[in-house]
């Protein structure tokens, strides 16, 4: 999650199976306002469409989807045999860069407080050879009146093949605290994929041009990328947050 601020990759594998214990808050109020659960939850996200997990009020994940990350004979494949994400932790963990990590925090808050409604928004997740977009939605699932977990969905959009573009690659994304020295950091807008320009500039004093243009102006392979939000980019954001007359929650 070249996409917000998700690194789709890390999210759960098999081998990250919850335990009875992180679904039984779900599960029991299920049972006491409908009778038994006719069918497992588990069951329930493997149907639903595109990437879907679910976290608990503070943004710990409770259900992955296993399909997603797993090949015909239900063995963890590619990226995910090393980036497997345990049921439990921190959802937040798996995004890169502070500004986008703290976008998702509030994000969580004011959904959990009901101070918005589901969000819905369009990003960009692409791969080397493939420009896609995708819809986000963000929605609490709500018993007795209370918000008990947060649903994230992302369904894929549109898809067109293009050149390649290294910088798409997976293995470029950094740590939130690279070694001081490192190889040169591009920062790229995690919602719309624009790029901060020049090569390491503070992403309030760069300029925010297409990946296209990157190349362009002579922009390297040899980098690591982490996220950020261009101006636009972080402006929408921050709008979708406010309900009438307030101001984004805080945090804290």
């Amino acid at each position: 999650m070249t996409g917000p601020p998700v690194d789709e990759a890390a999210v759960a594998s098999p081998a990250c199976t919850p335990t009875a214990a992180d679904t039984d808050v779900l599960e029991r109020a299920h049972q006491e306002a409908a009778g038994p659960l006719p069918i497992p939850l588990q069951n329930l996200i493997e149907a639903l469409d595109g990437v879907v997990y679910v976290t608990d009020t503070e943004g710990r994940l409770i259900l992955t989807q296993r399909r997603l990350w797993t090949d015909a004979t239900g063995e963890p494949q590619g990226q995910n045999a090393r980036s497997c994400h345990p049921a439990g932790r921190s959802l937040f963990a798996s995004m890169f860069g502070e500004e986008v990590e703290q976008l998702y925090r509030d994000i969580q808050v004011a959904v959990v407080r009901q101070m918005v409604p589901a969000l819905h928004f369009d990003y960009r997740c692409d791969a080397p050879d493939i420009e896609r977009s995708m819809r986000m939605a963000i929605s609490p699932i709500v018993i007795d009146g209370e918000v008990a977990a947060i649903l994230y969905q992302s369904v894929t959009v549109s898809e067109k093949m293009r050149p390649p573009m290294d910088i798409f690659l997976f293995e470029k994304l950094m740590s939130q605290n690279p070694e001081p020295g490192a190889t040169a950091i591009l920062t790229l807008c995690c919602k719309c994929h624009d790029v901060a320009w020049p090569i390491g500039a503070a992403t309030e004093d760069a300029t925010w041009i297409a990946p296209e243009d990157y190349y362009r102006r002579g922009g390297r392979n040899d980098v690591v990328v982490s996220h950020g939000l261009c101006p636009d980019c972080s402006k929408e954001m921050r709008a979708l947050l406010k309900t009438k007359g307030q101001p984004a929650p805080d945090p804290t």
